[in-house]
């Protein structure tokens, strides 16, 4: 079935935190006059639905004692004495009603036992948690973590460009790399809240939102009426803050004529998007949408949409394999173990444990591997080499090294995410500058010259 989209829509002003950021919101509104909702939101009526462990760690018993339909978000977590979880899918509960949900643990430290009653925590899964919960436990924790990883690089960055107060950043610091999703969320949610409060969400005809980086969009969603959105909006839109503070390189200027043609090309693209039952209940449906990069689903009631959500997944690089002691990748787990100050535990993590307990964790040798495989490739080979003299800007770096605007892009990227590169703000002239980490200082790009791959 393709998403009925019976309304039309169209864009709001787009808006951005600042003129160096690399994000953008649009709010989406809808055209015409709109007659009562058939349903409510769980934050609605969060008082008169009860939700239980089934003693499965992946369904929970949900029991809808009001009178309305009830509708619950893709991405919702729920938290009580055992393992805090995360709603797989979007459901619709008929009024008077009781059925199991699918979930996935966002929380590593806790059993699980049946009969123990959970509580709506009031937020929602960040978008790369989102595009991963309909995939393996695994995939879910590999999120989690590197949410709790990322994004906090990211605010701090956005602090020392003074957009927040720097007596937050202890707090966000001690929760780096958590396997406590709901925690971390609950950590940020100041300094988040702050940088937030003026994204546009609130007019009177808005149904939704499109979240757009330099890549395109990044989520979509909206609802079928605007109380709908509403109820949720600010809770959802906050999980948005890592993309719409990350910084964009000195060299982009963000056209925003463009990025509203943009999300009005996407929306009408969305119309022709498909999707498959994954869940059925009464006259309520969720379908599964999959299309290219794009992950998500859509809800309706008596074939009727009441709202949609779809994510972009990131692309995820496979890991080399384990090299013998005459390769480079041994050479280089050589030279990342000389510094003795590394507790072993750093490096790796022994415990042989159930996936469904412990979120995946990457091993020295992994990382280890990975890094020199970006350096024996020409972009990390030339961008390492430049940056060992001393940080430089975007542009700096592009002309030094004499590549491709893109392909310095994607050399940055990839070093950012093996933790060689990191970015800091020179005062001097009030622009972003890439230098090495400790990690990236430890390497010689010059003993892998010979490897290079064009």
């Amino acid at each position: 079935m393709r998403i009925p989209l019976v309304s039309e829509f169209e864009t709001g002003e787009p808006w951005r935190l600042q003129n160096d950021r690399a994000g953008v919101a649009v709010p989406i509104l809808v055209k015409g006059s709109l007659g009562e909702r058939s349903y409510r939101l769980l934050s609605e009526v969060v008082d008169r639905v009860s939700l239980n462990d089934t003693g499965n760690i992946n369904r929970l018993q949900v029991v809808n004692n009001s009178d309305d339909a009830v509708f619950i978000r893709k991405g919702s977590i729920v938290k009580g004495d055992t393992q805090t979880r995360a709603l797989t899918l979007s459901i619709i509960v008929a009024p008077k009603s009781a059925m199991q949900a699918e979930i996935k643990c966002v929380y590593a430290s806790k059993g699980i036992r049946s009969g123990a009653s959970f509580e709506f925590s009031g937020r929602y899964t960040p978008t790369r948690v989102t595009s991963s919960l309909r995939e393996s436990q695994s995939s879910t924790w590999e999120a989690v973590r590197e949410h709790t990883v990322e994004a906090p690089k990211i605010l701090m960055q956005a602090f020392s460009a003074g957009v927040f107060d720097r007596s937050v950043d202890a707090s966000l610091q001690s929760k780096m790399g958590t396997d406590d999703l709901e925690g971390y969320l609950g950590a940020e949610e100041s300094v988040v809240d702050e940088a937030m409060r003026n994204v546009p969400v609130d007019h009177v005809r808005q149904v939704g939102l499109a979240v757009i980086d330099l890549d395109g969009v990044v989520a979509l969603e909206l609802f079928d009426h605007p109380e709908s959105w509403r109820a949720l909006s600010k809770s959802v839109t906050r999980n948005y803050a890592d993309i719409l503070n990350k910084m964009a390189p000195d060299i982009f200027d963000i056209n925003l004529g463009k990025v509203r043609q943009h999300v009005e090309d996407f929306l009408t693209r969305l119309r022709n998007m498909g999707g498959k039952v994954v869940y059925g209940e009464d006259q309520y449906r969720t379908y599964e949408v999959k299309e290219g990069r794009f992950v998500g689903e859509f809800t309706t009631s008596n074939d009727v949409l009441v709202h949609v959500l779809v994510t972009r997944q990131e692309k995820v690089e496979s890991r080399p394999k384990p090299e013998p002691r005459s390769s480079p990748i041994y050479m280089i787990n050589r030279i990342m173990n000389e510094d003795r100050r590394l507790a072993p535990q750093q490096l790796h993590r022994e415990d042989i444990v159930n996936e469904s307990l412990v979120p995946a964790q990457m091993s020295g040798q992994d990382n280890a591997a990975l890094k020199v495989d970006y350096l024996t490739k020409k972009r990390g080979y030339e961008t390492l080499l430049a940056l060992r003299e001393s940080g430089k800007a975007f542009n700096e770096l592009q002309r030094v090294t004499g590549m491709s605007t893109a392909t310095v892009t994607k050399a940055l990227r990839e070093a950012e995410g093996l933790g060689l590169v990191q970015r800091s703000y020179r005062s001097s002239d009030a622009s972003t500058v890439y230098e090495l980490t400790v990690d990236g200082k430890r390497l010689d790009p010059r003993k892998f010259k010979a490897t290079i791959e064009d």
